[in-house]
Parts: structure tokens; C-alpha cells; sequence
């Protein structure tokens, strides 16, 4: 993970361990996959036994473990960390002009 963003350079790390709370709200994304892929398998295959639902709750927890720890960092940064998404946000480049300024590429 960047220390900065590269496109606005908004520091990211907020302070030391502040992304160790990361790990609880990526408990709570699995926690919620478990459950509903658990209740999806007992009103679907009310008689499935505890290996069936082993073989399905187990791959995607492993397969979204990229997914689950970069949203638990976002979830952090956004919860916790007082960033804010801006939309009219426009980025400066290189030369200091906002992007798409006619008078930075008449240089």
C-alpha cells in the first residue's frame, strides 16, 4: 500500500497500527459471506451435511482474501481515518495546472 496517494498525495498512513483495526472489519466481511452463503445452503439443501457446507463457505473465503483485505483497509481509511471521497477534486500535475488546463499544455 502507498504511504501517499499518488494522484492527490493525501497521507494514508494515519498513524502507527491505525490498519490493525483492518482486521476487524474484514472479520465482519467473512462473518457476513459466511452467513449468507450459510443460510443460502440450508433453505436450498436443507439436508446437507456439515462437509457440504465446508466445501462451499470455504473456497470463496479463501479466494476473496484480496478482496477482504484491501476493503477492510478502504473501510478503515473511510470509518475511521476522516478521508473523504471529493468528486470536484481535480488533480494537479507535474508542471503545477490542474489536468486538462489548455494553459499548461500551451507550454
Amino acid at each position: 500500500m502507498h504511504d501517499s496517494c499518488p494522484v492527490c498525495g493525501q497521507d494514508l498512513v494515519i498513524e502507527l497500527g491505525f490498519y490493525w483495526g483492518a482486521m476487524y472489519v474484514g472479520y465482519a466481511i467473512n462473518v457476513a459471506l459466511i452467513m449468507i452463503l450459510s443460510l443460502i445452503l440450508f433453505l436450498g439443501f436443507p439436508e446437507a451435511s456439515v462437509y457440504v457446507y465446508l466445501a462451499v463457505i470455504i473456497p470463496p473465503i479463501v479466494v476473496l482474501v484480496p478482496f477482504n483485505f484491501r476493503f477492510g483497509r478502504i473501510g478503515m481509511v473511510y470509518f475511521f481515518g476522516s478521508i473523504k471521497y471529493d468528486p470536484d477534486y481535480v488533480p494537479l500535475n507535474q508542471e503545477g495546472a490542474k489536468k486538462g488546463d489548455a494553459s499548461a499544455s500551451s507550454n
